[in-house]
């Protein structure tokens, strides 16, 4: 039986942290995103299905947190039904693991520069560019050498 207003209390705590924003769900609901990585999804006021790392996935499933995702049980992402009041609140702490984990793998990963290269990458291209710009400046200088004879 789904909890009347569920959907509006999770949705107002989700919103309430940095950089999360609402959107409308393919499947339907309301759809929670940190930048582009979705931290979960609400059916209504009774389901919500939030992505996890498999091995994360796994323990909470373990543990009686969740259960295995009511479509794609062999994925990442858990299924919580909401049954009852106190239901909300552990739905809520599910959807801030999700958000935690993102916002961990978003400062683990460096941001990409303006063009989207790694440090390594920039350093490769900035050597090969004095390199081809040397041999262009070689070549020039060869040029105007031969025009000079």
């Amino acid at each position: 039986m789904p909890v009347r207003g569920a959907r509006e209390k999770i949705e107002a705590a989700v919103l309430s942290w940095p950089g999360v924003s609402a959107l409308p769900h393919r499947f339907g609901g309301t759809e929670y995103r940190l930048g582009k990585r979705e931290i979960g999804h609400i059916h209504g006021d009774h389901l919500v299905d939030i992505p996890l790392p498999t091995r994360v996935r796994d323990q909470v499933v373990a543990d009686g947190r969740a259960e295995p995702h009511h479509i794609l049980p062999d994925s990442g992402w858990v299924s919580f039904y909401l049954r009852q009041a106190a239901d909300i609140e552990r739905a809520i702490d599910l959807l801030r693991l999700s958000f935690d984990l993102a916002v961990q793998q978003k400062v683990a990963r460096p941001a990409p520069n303006r063009i989207g290269l790694d440090r390594s990458v920039r350093f490769c291209l900035r050597s090969c560019l004095r390199c081809c710009n040397a041999r262009r400046i070689q070549y020039k200088q060869s040029n105007e050498a031969i025009r000079r004879k």
